[in-house]
């Protein structure tokens, strides 16, 4: 029992106010002040109360008070009914009955709580800590390995030729697939076992208090949780990662395993050109494609020249020119690597680090739209009549509205003038979609090629300003965007055209300048959601141009007015911001089969090319 000296240095508050309390009740184990002596006999006034000086109060079991006789409390517990009962009872319902004393009870249950918290304590959560700390070291383990494969793999790359980038990728993703799939098994376990020991934790602290407290009820009530925590099932798991065999034969044969993927390029034999590159020195190298390609690009102009029935434009295929590791500009002039190609770094350190890797010069003014062609070339479209194609080797001109890739590497492009969808392939044009597959006076304007195949086209009727997206399969419509299920109009009136480009969970995704939205509608042709650019926080009002999707399924657009890229989830919400990597006036944007972006600015002549954007927390990193 405490000191009158400690009772003197603490002050004892009253548990029905917040005075100093002077009183204790034996009975029901309170501290009262002088004031809440009457309130608290009026509250149980059918209970004896011992109420005595705090110096000489009693600390005791609190007993609890018998539901079938007022007035009395339970000072026995009866065996075959499991309820408490007071003297009366004994006597009365309980007459011959088996019971004990609740005192006795209560120090058995205890001893059985001390138990079980000491097992729990000292050997359970130690067991699978132990268990936490091998998943930890896991999961370490297959990010380091994982991590050299794919380093290895971009080691690999270079050898490689430009026809066999698309193996890579597959490769690539492939490794990442298995990444994610072996990290997730671990990471569940491991969220698994955290919330076992979090429960076990809870569990201590819990049987902790019962055993602090006065209170016979709490005890009594107690249900133990021993035996869940025993017939836990240990959930760790052994992973084995799917390692690569890389073999190569330089110069004859490259070999790629992963599982069941495999690929092999073979090479029967030299080429002349290879043979005399052989012995040049780069300097060398630089000069001989100087004379190769000004001997050879007159003839090939010449001789795969086509030109469209209306006169209007010229489609030239180069692709017969030799691939060489030189870039070349449409005039046969070599780009200086180190004055034009520059390499550049994030520059003003901004928290999200996104680092430029290349910025490419090109002759548009203002520039408007871009679209990938593999990981190295994108055709280029501005505010003229030709679509070039830029290649880290070389240059060849191409016309439009806007421009699109096909699944198969094919430009597609829409000509507002003829009204038609166009296709260019091995240097050849032909018109996909005609006047006779358009309703009158309907111009086709943005477009995109679909992972099945189909194109999606915005129409535009010029004297009502209004705006639809159509789906063709050949010639064939098969299916229209243009209201919800309402019977409202999905698009804003405008004279401003909808770009638009499918997500790889098929949702279409659109920004509508006309309202500065940028929308997303799943298959059924409903309204996903509805993005205003509000949420960036950015300076100016939000000035959304191209938009392009990532193989993760995010949705990147460009933000004309505010200089940056708004990252979204395919669900529509806002994820970040980038834009510290000199992105004046973006308006072009595509995707590469890498997962670079090819970011295109209006003045400023260039195309920045940046690094794959990750899955990110919610956050602006700007």
């Amino acid at each position: 029992m405490a000191t009158s000296k400690s009772w003197a240095q603490e002050v004892i508050i009253c548990d029905l106010c917040e005075k100093a309390a002077h009183r204790y009740c034996n009975n029901c184990q309170v501290n009262l002040s002088l004031d809440c002596i009457i309130k608290h006999i009026d509250q149980l006034d059918s209970l004896s109360h011992d109420i005595v000086p705090f110096q000489n109060r009693k600390l005791q079991l609190v007993l609890p008070v018998c539901e079938s006789h007022a007035g009395q409390r339970c000072e026995a517990h009866c065996q075959k009914c499991q309820i408490p009962v007071c003297t009366k009872c004994l006597i009365g319902l309980h007459n011959g009955h088996e019971s004990e004393e609740i005192s006795t009870l209560v120090d058995r249950k205890r001893q059985d709580i001390r138990k079980e918290t000491e097992e729990i304590e000292g050997t359970l959560i130690s067991k699978f800590n132990s268990t936490l700390e091998n998943i930890e070291s896991k999961i370490t383990k297959i990010k380091e390995v994982y991590t050299k494969e794919e380093q290895e793999m971009q080691e690999l790359k270079p050898i490689w030729i430009q026809e066999v980038n698309n193996i890579f990728s597959t490769a690539g993703s492939l490794i990442q697939s298995m990444k994610e799939k072996d990290l997730a098994v671990l990471t569940t376990n491991m969220s698994e076992l955290q919330d076992i020991i979090r429960n076990m934790v809870l569990s201590v602290e819990k049987n902790k208090q019962i055993m602090k407290t006065k209170n016979a009820c709490d005890v009594i009530n107690f249900e133990s949780e021993l035996a869940i925590y025993r017939n836990i099932p240990n959930p760790d798991v052994d992973i084995t990662p799917h390692v690569p065999v890389a073999t190569t034969s330089q110069g004859k044969e490259l070999r790629l395993k992963i599982e069941k993927f495999n690929a092999t390029l073979t090479q029967s034999s030299q080429t002349s050109l290879e043979a005399d590159l052989s012995d040049l020195s780069t300097r060398n190298v630089v000069n001989e494609v100087r004379r190769t390609v000004e001997n050879s690009y007159q003839n090939l102009m010449e001789e795969n020249t086509s030109e469209d029935t209306n006169g209007s434009f010229k489609v030239t295929d180069v692709s017969g020119m030799p691939k060489l590791d030189v870039p070349v500009e449409p005039h046969i002039s070599v780009i200086n690597k180190e004055d034009e190609l520059k390499t550049e770094t994030d520059r003003d350190k901004a928290t999200h680090e996104t680092r430029l890797v290349v910025s490419v010069p090109v002759e548009f003014n203002p520039l408007w739209r871009v679209a990938c062609v593999g990981a190295d070339e994108a055709w280029v479209t501005g505010k003229n009549d030709t679509i070039t194609r830029i290649n880290i080797q070389f240059v060849c001109q191409y016309n439009p509205v806007d421009i699109a890739v096909t699944g198969c590497g094919d430009l597609i492009y829409s000509d507002e003038v003829n009204r038609t969808v166009n296709i260019v392939s091995q240097g050849r044009i032909k018109k996909l979609i005609t006047e006779r597959n358009l309703e009158n006076d309907w111009l086709p304007w943005g477009l995109c090629s679909t992972r099945s195949g189909d194109i999606l086209v915005n129409l535009h009727k010029q004297d009502l300003g209004k705006n639809k997206i159509v789906c063709y399969k050949g010639t064939d419509i098969i299916r229209e965007i243009d209201k919800d299920k309402h019977g409202n109009h999905i698009f804003t009136k405008g004279d401003y055209m909808l770009y638009v480009t499918e997500n790889k969970n098929g949702d279409v995704c659109i920004v509508d300048r006309n309202s500065e939205t940028v929308l997303t509608v799943d298959s059924t042709g409903s309204v996903r959601s509805r993005y205003d650019g509000k949420a960036a926080g950015r300076k100016n009002s939000f000035e959304p141009r191209c938009i392009a999707t990532d193989s993760l399924g995010q949705i990147i657009v460009t933000d004309f007015s505010n200089d940056c890229l708004h990252i979204l989830h395919e669900n529509g919400n806002f994820l970040m911001c980038v834009g510290n990597c000199g992105l004046d006036k973006p308006s072009g944007l595509s995707v590469d089969t890498i997962g670079r972006l090819w970011v295109g600015l209006c003045f400023a002549q260039k195309i920045r090319v940046i690094p794959h954007l990750k899955k990110t927390e919610s956050c602006c990193q700007c």
